[in-house]
């Protein structure tokens, strides 16, 4: 089998950490029956990505302005994958990217992970501007879902958003969960309980409260403000950790709002993943009060460390976490400080919610499972 693999627009941190676990297990695998192509954006992340035996990466240039990204997606859809389908002859081809238009007759299988697509609720409340680029985003997807095979997407609750709203399509739809990075190590029961020892005996301390996430609106970081204020009222020493690139658009609105409160809202940047590592171990809760999601990586990341983790009462939460799962009402900072409160005051209820979440993140696969997941899809035609 000849793979094409396009990962050009995986530039977001999660998408970007997806696309190389899946770089990795490719290299990892020595096979003379499969090569694999990739395109990858020629950025920082990607730029100490080398060709192996099975695997050729092909790097293209990043365009910033959005006539250039139009020209360059044209480019791409229409001359360069054709051109390297022939060249390579190639007998599948997977993109991560929510599209693919590309007139290419090979096997084809695209991952969904842009809630936008799916999410009317999430759509209405956009700015104008904003909500025409998503049609459009939507327009385009949905001449993908006409031309290709296969259709991945991360969770059981985005399958059915995606039924509901798109009625028709062609595509073969599948879930596929993503796994955790390789820089999370695996945790033994015995380190787990190490680490939720250590927590619960520091809860009467400072509390540490963490939210891995990039900057985009309906990531809701605005909802950290209303319950660092909660936690202040109700005497709780605390401080919310945020993982914010501050050149993004809005996050220095975020920001400035955080300084000007004084409240204890700690920006750490856009770090590694291997630099998270320390910070799943010490953080006291795992919260996530984003709107919206196909996914959320960093929930299964908080749970493989035995991370209590609260999120709103939305389908996506319920369907990724279950019930190891805090839940509060969407947007109810009262009702979340409260549920934290609880817990703190209850130190076996703690250490329940700890190892239950834990447990829960067994059901989720290994980055080679996953791998394995795609490759089966791409080889199931009887032609390869």
């Amino acid at each position: 089998m000849n793979c094409l693999i396009n990962l050009y627009n995986q530039t977001a941190a999660g998408p970007k950490n997806i696309s190389l676990n899946l770089i990795s297990e490719l290299m990892s695998q020595s096979s003379d029956s499969c090569s694999f192509y990739i395109i990858v954006p020629d950025i920082q992340e990607y730029t100490a990505l080398c060709s192996t035996s099975n695997v050729h990466v092909i790097k293209l240039q990043k365009v910033n302005s959005v006539l250039r990204k139009i020209v360059v997606r044209i480019y791409l859809d229409v001359i360069l994958i054709p051109k390297l389908v022939k060249k390579y002859q190639i007998t599948a081809m997977l993109a991560f990217g929510n599209f693919l238009l590309s007139p290419v007759n090979v096997k084809k299988v695209v991952l969904l992970h842009h809630p936008y697509l799916f999410d009317n609720a999430l759509l209405q409340k956009l700015p104008l501007f904003s909500k025409l680029i998503e049609k459009i985003k939507r327009f385009t997807f949905w001449v993908t879902l006409k031309n290709v095979d296969v259709l991945v997407v991360q969770s059981p609750y985005v399958l059915e958003e995606v039924k509901k709203v798109w009625t028709n399509y062609k595509s073969e739809l599948t879930v596929i969960p993503n796994p955790i990075s390789k820089d999370f190590i695996t945790q033994s029961v015995l380190e787990i309980n190490g680490l939720i020892t250590q927590r619960a005996l520091s809860l009467d301390d400072k509390l540490t409260i963490l939210y891995v996430s990039r900057f985009y609106p309906h990531k809701n970081h605005a909802f950290l403000l209303a319950l660092s204020s909660e936690l202040t009222n109700a005497n709780i020493k605390h401080q919310i950790l945020v993982t914010v690139d501050p050149e993004i658009s809005g996050a220095d609105v975020f920001l400035n709002d955080v300084a000007s409160k004084g409240l204890p809202i700690l920006n750490l940047g856009e770090i590694k993943q291997i630099d998270l590592v320390e910070f799943y171990k010490t953080s006291h809760f795992f919260l996530f009060p984003s709107k919206s999601e196909t996914f959320g990586n960093p929930l299964i990341e908080a749970m493989s460390y035995g991370l209590p983790v609260i999120v709103p009462s939305l389908q996506y939460a319920h369907s990724v976490v279950g019930e190891s799962g805090i839940y509060y009402e969407e947007d109810n900072a009262k009702e979340c400080a409260i549920r934290m409160l609880g817990l703190i005051q209850n130190v076996s209820q703690y250490t329940a919610k700890s190892l239950h979440s834990h447990q829960s993140f067994a059901r989720y696969p290994n980055a080679t499972d996953w791998c394995k997941r795609y490759l089966d899809i791409l080889r199931s035609n009887k032609n390869l």
